[in-house]
């Protein structure tokens, strides 16, 4: 309960982004052979892997009109994709200004190994501080 009151008094916000995933693979150089897929994920696959994950990099349009990119900890909530963050941050600025973001959740430590899910659509503030508390729990307990 304190953090519900903690988040509002800081003026958080949250960010919601539906998940529309556009699958990443990776390109193989001439001497460098990377095993393809014969289909891309399902979406059970991908939410196994979003929900294995526990950072994902956000870029969202800044005031220069240069990508901001950020890593944030993410909530799944309902099948969608929750950040939290103070309300007077640069990806809240740039949100206001321009809805549109772009995240990526990537892992792989070799490069036939490499593996990523980019996702594309608009962000919604969220004030609500029940949302908040519930994705705040969400945050945490990843």
């Amino acid at each position: 309960m304190g953090v519900a009151v903690w988040l509002k008094a800081y003026g958080r916000a949250l960010i919601v982004l539906p998940v529309y995933p556009l699958i990443v693979q990776a390109t193989a150089d001439a001497d460098i052979k990377v095993p393809q897929r014969d289909a891309a994920p399902t979406d059970d696959e991908q939410n196994a892997f979003l929900n294995s994950s526990r950072t994902m990099t956000m870029a969202t349009n800044g005031p220069s009109g240069h990508p901001h990119t950020i890593a944030m900890w993410f909530a799944m909530v309902d099948g969608d994709i929750w950040f939290e963050t103070k309300m007077k941050s640069q990806k809240v600025v740039n949100l206001k200004r321009d809805p549109r973001i772009t995240c990526l959740v990537e892992a792989g430590k070799t490069y036939d190994t490499r593996r990523g899910i980019s996702l594309e659509g608009t962000g919604e503030i969220i004030t609500d501080p029940d949302a908040i508390f519930a994705v705040g729990v969400s945050v945490w307990n990843r």
